[in-house]
């Protein structure tokens, strides 16, 4: 499992593939939970991002990773305790 930030688990956003929304759909979502937020981190799951959602992205503190996500773990409360990415992670 790995954890994105040495804080508290960032809050995810589902993958397109998962949620079964568009790309746009979830970018807006991404940047309205941003406003909610101060870790926020967009696991993309096969979406593609342009450059210029990529820099919005950036310029409003929102990590993107692009690894496959296996699952998101939780804790016995339920709470997100972290991600669990596919086998080609660094």
């Amino acid at each position: 499992m790995t954890r994105i930030s040495d804080g508290p688990p960032s809050t995810p956003i589902a993958c397109g593939s998962i949620a079964g929304n568009s790309a746009d759909w979830l970018v807006s979502k991404a940047l309205l939970f941003r406003q909610l937020t101060g870790d926020l981190a967009y696991f993309g799951g096969g979406t593609e991002l342009d450059a210029d959602t990529r820099a919005r992205f950036a310029a409003s503190g929102i990590q993107v990773v692009d690894t496959p996500v296996d699952a998101i773990e939780s804790t016995a409360d339920g709470d997100v305790a972290g991600v669990r990415r596919g086998a080609t992670a660094p």
